[in-house]
């Protein structure tokens, strides 16, 4: 269970690279992150299921509390840099 709670802590770290990242980085945090087959969140919650009850409503709670975070930070980044690419296709360099 340690190792879990370690897991989701490092992961909560990641969370401040998200604002910095380009498209590209972007996409390849979320794959690394929340990918379905491999991700690392996502092998932290396939893991619940091996847990005591009272273990697995800890490391859970801690993994969809910061699954949330995660998905609202990505969606914030992700309107960030859809907006400024609008922004600069308006510009006319003429």
């Amino acid at each position: 269970m340690r190792d879990l709670l370690a897991a989701v802590h490092a992961l909560r770290e990641r969370l401040g690279a998200i604002p910095q990242a380009d498209e590209r980085g972007l996409q390849d945090l979320k794959t690394e992150i929340l990918g379905r087959k491999a991700g690392a969140l996502t092998k932290i919650l396939g893991a619940l299921p091996e847990l005591e009850p009272a273990d697995r409503k800890a490391v859970g709670g801690a993994a969809n509390a910061l699954k949330r975070e995660l998905e609202e930070a990505f969606a914030a980044r992700e309107r960030a840099l859809a907006l400024a690419a609008r922004a600069g296709g308006s510009v006319d360099l003429t």
